[in-house]
């Protein structure tokens, strides 16, 4: 249940949120955290509906304790610690050192690695932890976190509409009699051969490559991302403000290119490395490498300062994509 957490806890944290960085660089307010959680929520909602459907033989009980668990840790954190992060680190970079006045340039991206050192530790002590107890502490945690759950809808309801509530609660409801109909068939075994071959027809090992596959490519796409862009943006030339200053806001437009092309260009550059890895070819990384410095050919020739902030941003879109070709084979070796 590890690398199920770990795709609730990205989805929820980097897909659900339209800029992940504003969240841990600012307070958030009250409504954003509200959408936040319940997006979270939903995302949990859906990957424990496909455990079930994948893998029949899992015990849902422990299956929701862990992921009711990573959904209420994720908010205790948002809430209460975060903040605490965020004091923590402005109150740090308010000394004249060094190493704060590192901290005070880069506040953003400390926060949010802290936070996610933090609420990947709680994942992986979730997982572990709940494995051994009794069914009996399994279910307390359940009650608990649908008794949470309610306090927290009953508070917000004022904050959405009547008819997207209604819907929320009638779609939920039936997805959990679907899901309630499956789990009383399979526990008393009165499940038909017919029916059980509908649901489940394929291999689990198929499902246990399919989501180390997953979370390899969400950590690929907008975590690396802003990973990349948070380390690369104090090489940026753009940010100088004495280059800023020589260009038009027409000629910076056409320097930029479209808004948002080079994000997409690093995601597809590091999916065709990762297949390029994975398929134990090392030739298509030049051409992909070699395009992609054709495309900036002109800038890298003229300006110094660009080819090494193209070369800094280049080298570490592979190496982030060769440390998690490695996670991906540690965990396809392992059983995922």
């Amino acid at each position: 249940m590890i690398i199920e957490s770990l795709i609730i806890h990205i989805l929820g944290d980097f897909y659900m949120i339209k800029d992940p960085s504003k969240i841990y660089g600012t307070t958030p307010t009250g409504d954003e955290l509200n959408h936040h959680i319940r997006r979270y929520s939903w995302i949990s909602l859906l990957l424990f509906l496909l455990i079930l459907f994948a893998m029949p033989e899992v015990d849902f009980v422990l299956t929701a304790a862990i992921i009711m668990s990573v959904v209420m840790v994720n908010t205790i954190h948002k809430v209460f610690i975060m903040p605490l992060i965020q004091r923590l680190v402005r109150y740090t970079s308010s000394s004249e050192e060094v190493l704060t006045k590192l901290v005070q340039k880069n506040r953003s991206l400390v926060v949010l690695s802290i936070s996610q050192i933090l609420q990947l530790v709680w994942i992986l002590l979730i997982s572990e932890g709940l494995t051994g107890v009794r069914q009996s502490i399994h279910w307390i945690i359940i009650g608990i976190g649908f008794i949470l759950i309610t306090m927290y809808l009953y508070q917000t309801k004022k904050q959405f509409e009547f008819k997207k509530t209604a819907l929320l609660f009638f779609s939920s409801l039936v997805v959990s009699t679907a899901t309630l109909y499956v789990i009383q068939r399979l526990v008393t075994g009165s499940m038909t051969h017919s029916e059980a071959e509908f649901f489940f027809t394929w291999d689990t090992s198929y499902y246990h490559t399919f989501i180390s596959y997953a979370l390899t490519l969400l950590l690929l796409m907008k975590p690396a991302n802003l990973l990349i862009r948070k380390i690369s943006s104090a090489y940026n030339p753009k940010l100088e403000s004495d280059n800023i200053s020589r260009l038009s806001p027409k000629e910076d437009q056409q320097r930029a290119g479209f808004k948002g092309a080079g994000a997409m260009i690093g995601t597809l550059e590091r999916i065709l490395i990762l297949l390029s890895f994975s398929a134990g070819q090392l030739l298509p990384i030049v051409a992909i490498l070699s395009i992609k410095a054709f495309a900036r050919y002109k800038r890298i020739v003229e300006e110094a300062s660009f080819s090494e902030y193209f070369v800094i941003g280049t080298l570490l879109s592979v190496s982030v994509t060769f440390l998690l070709y490695l996670m991906l084979q540690s965990l396809i070796t392992a059983g995922y």
